[in-house]
């Protein structure tokens, strides 16, 4: 089936312009509060970075995921479908190229991981996703519940998705950042498409060093 991709484009866009207004309103606002030289990333939050809002939905396995699994972990968080034609296959792939580049790093193999937020709970089961998932990498976590559930992680991060009809079906538009979430539970970084593996270790190098450094 031929999937029309111009209402996935428009709300890619308007995602997109929406989540880089609300970061960057974050980051402009507490500018004039900060004396730390803050690394020289693209996308790094910083001072005043937005923190994950409680939330509950469940993983591959069925198990309850919340706030409390962020905490105590660096996470790269993706949001999109299992049935995504393009956009998801090829970020999890570089998420997978990202985790493998930093196999080496100390703060990543110890307390790293990838979350994968499926935006479509009416197919995306747990099963689904683990299996989806386990194609990529069986470490990737997978997340999804209902539509309001689902906004009490996604609305205050500026993040959107809608349900678009298809024939005698439909697709999912959704955000295409990755977000990356300190063991704080907070936003730190951004990170827009076109993702590149290589990009994306070096800022999470950064950001933890940062972190490690200055964060309070």
């Amino acid at each position: 089936m031929q999937i029309n991709q111009t209402p996935y484009k428009t709300l890619a866009i308007i995602a997109g312009v929406a989540a880089l207004a609300f970061f960057a309103g974050i980051f402009i606002a507490g500018l004039g509060r900060s004396t730390l030289e803050i690394p020289d990333v693209q996308g790094f939050l910083w001072p005043n970075p937005p923190s994950v809002k409680e939330f509950s939905l469940i993983d591959e396995s069925g198990a309850k995921f919340s706030r409390q699994q962020l905490l105590g972990h660096w996470s790269f968080l993706f949001f999109g479908f299992s049935q995504c034609p393009d956009v998801c296959p090829t970020t999890m792939q570089v998420l997978k190229n990202v985790k493998n580049a930093l196999s080496s790093d100390d703060v990543f193999s110890n307390s790293g991981q990838v979350v994968f937020v499926s935006v479509d709970p009416e197919r995306d089961t747990p099963p689904v996703l683990r299996q989806y998932l386990h194609y990529f990498d069986p470490e990737f976590i997978g997340i999804t519940g209902p539509d309001d559930k689902l906004k009490a992680l996604t609305r205050p991060l500026g993040i959107l998705f809608g349900k678009i009809p298809s024939g005698d079906s439909y697709t999912m538009d959704h955000s295409a950042s990755i977000l990356l979430v300190d063991p704080k539970g907070r936003v730190l970084g951004v990170f827009s498409m076109p993702h590149e593996a290589n990009q994306l270790s070096r800022a999470f190098k950064s950001i933890s060093e940062f972190y490690v450094q200055n964060a309070s």
